[in-house]
């Protein structure tokens, strides 16, 4: 967005990347999988071939879950608009209900979303990526980043030179105390499994 916006002539600039990974998993249904005779560990190029007429449940359109599937269709041949049933649902409860009832083959969704489907067995990833081997071109995406105006910076140097530090601390500390990280964070989902909540922390 701030990449867009920018192209636009808006005046932003991006100061520090917080998240260099692409945000979104996609899973499948694990009885869809075996129909169409597909593991996780099959060629990349065999698992895009699989999109054609899926029903994929994403987080609405234009999200990054939305892109990765326009991104995946062009990479394979397909059209992503004619090829492949891209369906808005909304927020993550909403995708793992209806990859549970059926009215999705398959969904694109970042963790818990993601590792809750895949442990519960109701599927499998289709593309790993949060964490996961796939698609490694796009493992370093700078998904989330730090935003502010070159008015800004003008005006405030000090402050953003804060701000940034203040990040980069931030990220060090996490990257480097990952236990006392997890335990502060836990509370805030208390009803999810532990191994859920450790697969996806971990991603």
């Amino acid at each position: 967005d701030a990449i867009n916006a920018r192209r636009q002539g808006a005046d932003v600039r991006v100061i520090a990347p917080l998240l260099l990974q692409y945000p979104t998993d996609c899973v499948i249904r694990t009885d869809v999988a075996k129909r169409l005779g597909i593991t996780s560990n099959s060629p990349i190029a065999d698992r895009i071939k699989a999109l054609r007429n899926l029903k994929i449940g994403l987080g609405g359109q234009g999200s990054p879950a939305d892109q990765l599937i326009v991104w995946l269709a062009n990479k394979g041949g397909l059209d992503s608009s004619k090829d492949v049933q891209r369906i808005s649902l909304g927020g993550e409860q909403a995708v793992l209900a209806a990859l549970q009832n059926g009215a999705v083959d398959a969904f694109c969704y970042g963790p818990p979303a993601s590792t809750k489907a895949v442990m519960s067995g109701n599927a499998i990833f289709l593309f790993h990526i949060v964490g996961g081997p796939d698609l490694p071109e796009i493992s370093h995406f700078p998904n989330a980043v730090l935003v502010t105006t070159d008015r800004y910076i003008k005006d405030h140097p000090a402050v953003v030179e804060r701000v940034a530090r203040g990040y980069a601390r931030a990220i060090s500390f996490m990257q480097g105390d990952s236990a006392k990280v997890s335990g502060a964070i836990k509370p805030l989902f208390i009803g999810m499994e532990s191994a859920t909540f450790d697969a996806s922390f971990n991603a």
